[in-house]
């Protein structure tokens, strides 16, 4: 019953906080936390993604090319399959942002057991969500890959279970679109709640800012999950 009771206020709070949002236009003050009892505060997260979530992230900072190989060798190969001996070049004209989510979702990937020694980059995976917080972009928070092999199936009875999901706090989701494609992104998994959309107050926050997951709060949770870096740091 309990449970129960749980589902609806949790369902009734989000079409609460939703309605709230598109009501009086762009959300500038905090949100509320289910899990912890306290207001999720906004960070500043520089731009093209203007609020982090879970710490400040002023400015995103990549590795170099030249270092890729050895502090994240899933993106280094991917680049390297995909482009070739353009792949440096490519690299170096794409924006920070852009390389810094296929850097987390690169290492995300081999994390939970990608084989991406073959795969190539297909495509960005991009957020239907865009505002003043986004610089009026839809930005990408995964990518398609191609060519991979390797996902392990969850264990029977578990959270990741349902819904391609992986872990808990920095969950890698693998979906496969109607097409075949299949994208990879990183979830903000939220353990303690009691509802099963786990990353409820991840939704809440990417609605009422109008954004998709900052790759500053990716690092973040996928050090605090498994100690992974990514070649992905903030400036503070």
């Amino acid at each position: 019953m309990r449970s129960i009771w749980m589902k609806i206020f949790t369902l009734l709070f989000l079409f609460l906080a939703l309605s709230l949002s598109e009501s009086r236009g762009q959300h500038t003050g905090s949100i509320p936390s289910l899990s912890g009892g306290k207001s999720i505060v906004p960070f500043e997260g520089g731009s093209p993604n203007k609020m982090a979530q879970l710490g400040a992230c002023k400015e995103l900072k990549i590795a170099s090319f030249s270092e890729l190989k050895e502090v994240n060798n899933p993106a280094f190969v991917l680049l390297n399959n995909t482009y070739g001996t353009d792949a440096e070049k490519v690299y170096r004209k794409t924006s920070v942002y852009d390389n810094a989510v296929l850097l987390n979702t690169a290492a995300a990937a081999a994390s939970i057991g990608a084989d991406l020694s073959s795969a190539v980059i297909l495509k960005p995976y991009y957020s239907e969500k865009s505002s003043s917080n986004t610089s009026s972009k839809r930005l990408p928070f995964g990518y398609y890959f191609k060519g991979f092999k390797g996902i392990p199936k969850p264990p029977p009875g578990s959270r990741a279970s349902k819904g391609d999901r992986y872990r808990d706090q920095g969950s890698v989701e693998v979906k496969t679109d109607e097409k075949g494609d299949t994208h990879f992104d990183v979830d903000l998994y939220n353990p303690e709640s009691d509802y099963y959309a786990e990353h409820l107050e991840e939704i809440l926050f990417n609605e009422a800012y109008k954004r998709p997951t900052h790759p500053g709060d990716v690092i973040k949770k996928l050090f605090e999950d498994r100690k992974l870096k990514t070649g992905v740091t903030c400036k503070n």
